[in-house]
This record gives C-alpha cells, structure tokens and sequence, in this order.
C-alpha cells in the first residue's frame, strides 16, 4: 500500500463494522428454494427480459433482477463472481445454451439494464438530498440509522 492510499484510509471515518457493510452491500447468497423465488418473474419483468437480445444479456438481467428483488443494491452483474446462481439461470430458462463467455455486459446495456430493474422494483437511485442528509449531522452512527431509513421509506438504492 503507497503512502497516499494509507494516509486516505486512515483519515476515512469509520462507521460500520466490516459485517454491517458485507450485511448492507454483499450480494446475497441464496438456498436452492430461494433462488427459485427471487430468479422468477412477473410479467413485466418476463417484457423487460425479452427486450435483452443475447442469453448473457438475459442471463444477467435475470441475476441483477433477482439480486435487487433480496436487497436494493445494485449489484455489477459480472457472472464469472457468482457461478452457483448463474447455474441454477442457465439450468431453469436456458437449458440448451452453453454460455462461455462470462464477462461482464459492457457499461452502456449494463446500465440501461439497472435502469430497468430498478423501476421494475419501484426503486430509483440515490439521489442529492439523500447525499446532503449524510453531511449535515455530525454523529456518524445517527447519519447512518437516518440515511438508511429515509431511502427505505423513498425506495432508494443505497449509495456505494
């Protein structure tokens, strides 16, 4: 680590515990069962996969959607990090379909995708006043407790 990097970790604030952030940002790790509930669509959401062209398109879709039904955090989507949920994707919708390349969508379909999921679970994304609201008290466990609860109550997607 260079001596800039450790001197910016260190005069970084220390809010959460490792757990508590893994607990808010991780990507949830589901059961057999739960992947059969939250890798399953309404059809809206069956509408906005068939918009996805290629089954890696599809396959991501299906992921990112899943992932943001258990948690409201946007997730990269890069399938090569979660081989377990992707198997159960490709086993359920595309049984046929040898998928090699793994990689993540590019930033341009990776994103209007997240757009997309995101109005599909009636969630937009952090927004300014959610931003100001960290910077205006000063205890910082206080920031937290109210930050988190003012984007559940607004259905915003936490900030990274």
């Amino acid at each position: 680590m260079d001596v800039q990097t450790q001197a910016t970790t260190q005069r970084r604030l220390k809010i959460l515990e490792a757990d508590e952030i893994d607990a808010l940002y991780g990507r949830p790790t589901f059961t057999p069962d739960e992947r059969l509930h939250y890798f399953a669509f309404s059809p809206p959401e069956h509408e906005a996969l068939q918009e996805c062209r290629s089954v890696k398109a599809q396959a991501s879709f299906i992921l990112q959607l899943g992932y943001c039904k258990a948690k409201p955090v946007v997730f990269p989507g890069d399938l090569s990090e979660t081989p377990d949920d992707l198997a159960s994707i490709l086993a359920r919708y595309f049984p046929t379909t040898a998928l090699e390349d793994r990689r993540p969508l590019n930033k341009r379909p990776r994103l209007r995708q997240q757009q997309g999921i995101l109005a599909l679970c009636n969630y937009r994304p952090c927004d300014t006043k959610a931003r100001h609201a960290a910077m205006v008290s000063g205890k910082p466990v206080s920031i937290v407790g109210e930050l988190l609860h003012y984007l559940e109550e607004h259905r915003i997607v936490a900030p990274g």
